[in-house]
């Protein structure tokens, strides 16, 4: 009350109903408090859950007698909804987080019943455990848990909408029944070689495998919803036809066992694609044309795969594919990124039509020239270190470029990017830099330009000690 009336004073007067409802307010925020409070003292599935985890000594240590769990009751602060792509996400005041992401928290509904678990680094000797809490809706373990035989049955858990368990060295899981809801199922960075009735989970819509020694996933074909699939560092060698999967968006399966992707041309609602280090991305003929991002990467092509239909695409990561000449891309008018890192590329062509490309790596090239980059005029971050360029240069029209990157080339001499007015930052290390010209930082008062490790550096550092104060304080060394 007294902060009320202060606040009063503290602006124009108010009308006696206006204060009122002022109080009004407060009172019930209080009790709001107090309700919430009251809801988590007399909730019996928390009083259940932390009995359970307290009972292990190292879930007392982890925890500090619960005291650093998060506990928190929906209500008017806390809103749990569907993010953009389709998670389960919470909305506390004015923050906003994936339920899932969470060290150490649990939710409550109004009337004290688990929603949400999310734990890290907890030993749960049965997992079973968890059948009790017929409304919770997500559970996330990730770390150490201990799981009998490495075996787990999911079942009987009829309101779980998202399931992740991480790094717990499962072996096998068996799809049991009574998961209607379930749409997130992720056991990413297990042992798990078997997975059995998967097609059981009709409702599925995310499913995330990745890192797991398993070489197939029966019944997959099965899953008519599924939009988000990750296989990476799988041991699976095929998949289905991917007509099966006619709202899959999403498709990771790099360093798999996966030789071909049959139907990938097919499918219309894919934007992202992921086929580095697989044999795969050797036997692709056609794109999907609905791509936004495609990675592929650490094999040997003859050519420059058929991009021609990729006129959505906005990120491509081409790296180490032994390429020698930058060429086919002539219809990607809408990318953004570009990778061609660790490719034997020794001239910088064919990027004229690349108007909106904001981000070019071109790492670890043959490249000895800067050339070829006068139409990127969106052109925003630039890098070709670990390169054998002598000379700044090439540069001028490039007025968005906000960043560059030339650490370990053979730039001898630091000049050429007086025109450069948004130029933000510039990387040096390593390079062979000996020379700086005298009009070298003029124009770059908003710069930090980077010198550290060349021979002007380490050279002015010793014989001029106070100019290398000053430039270092500029943050133009």
């Amino acid at each position: 009350m007294d902060s009320l009336v202060k606040k009063r004073y503290m602006i124009k007067p108010i009308s006696k109903l206006a204060f009122l409802l002022l109080c009004f307010i407060g009172a019930n925020n209080v009790q709001a408090e107090n309700s919430v409070e009251k809801i988590i003292a007399e909730s019996t599935e928390l009083t259940i859950l932390k009995q359970h985890l307290l009972q292990d000594p190292h879930n007392r240590d982890e925890l500090k007698h619960f005291k650093n769990v998060e506990v928190t009751v929906l209500g008017e602060n806390v809103e749990i909804y569907y993010d953009d792509d389709g998670f389960l996400s919470r909305q506390f005041k004015t923050r906003a987080s994936r339920l899932s992401v969470a060290p150490q928290r649990v939710i409550l509904d109004d009337k004290g019943r688990l929603i949400s678990i999310a734990f890290t680094n907890l030993r749960f000797h049965n997992l079973d455990y968890f059948k009790q809490f017929k409304q919770l809706r997500m559970l996330t373990l990730r770390g150490r848990a201990m799981v009998k035989d490495g075996f787990y049955e999911v079942s009987d858990l009829p309101s779980l909408e998202e399931l992740y368990l991480g790094g717990l060295k499962l072996k096998k899981i068996s799809i049991g029944h009574n998961l209607s809801k379930l749409r997130v199922f992720s056991i990413g960075w297990n042992d798990v070689n078997e997975i059995v009735n998967l097609n059981r989970l009709s409702e599925l819509v995310h499913l995330d495998l990745e890192q797991n020694p398993l070489t197939e996933v029966t019944g997959i074909e099965q899953l008519k919803k599924l939009q988000w699939v990750d296989l990476s560092d799988t041991k699976i060698t095929q998949l289905p036809n991917l007509t099966s999967f006619e709202e899959l968006t999403y498709l990771d399966v790099i360093s798999s066992e996966i030789s071909k992707l049959e139907g990938l041309d097919k499918l219309k609602k894919i934007t992202y694609l992921n086929v580095a280090r697989t044999k795969a991305q050797l036997n692709i003929d056609k794109f999907p044309s609905s791509l936004e991002y495609l990675e592929m990467g650490v094999a040997k092509l003859t050519k420059m795969p058929d991009f021609s239909n990729l006129v959505n695409l906005k990120k491509l990561g081409l790296g180490n594919l032994g390429l020698k000449k930058i060429e086919g891309l002539g219809n990607l008018k809408n990318l953004e990124k570009l990778k061609l890192r660790s490719n034997p590329i020794k001239i910088i062509e064919g990027l004229d039509c690349l108007v909106n490309l904001k981000d070019l790596n071109l790492v670890k090239t043959n490249i000895t020239k800067i050339e070829g980059l006068d139409k990127l005029i969106n052109l925003e971050k630039l890098n070709l270190s670990e390169t054998n360029i002598t000379k700044i240069e090439g540069l001028d029209n490039l007025k968005n470029l906000k960043q560059l990157d030339f650490s370990e080339t053979k730039i001898r001499k630091l000049e050429g990017l007086n025109k450069l007015s948004n130029l933000e930052y510039a990387k040096f290390f390593n390079a062979d830099i000996a020379e700086v010209a005298p009009d070298a930082y003029d124009g770059l008062s908003k710069a930090t330009v980077k010198l550290l490790r060349t021979p002007y550096y380490n050279n002015l550092k010793t014989t001029n000690k106070d100019l290398w104060r000053k430039l270092l304080k500029e943050k133009k060394l």
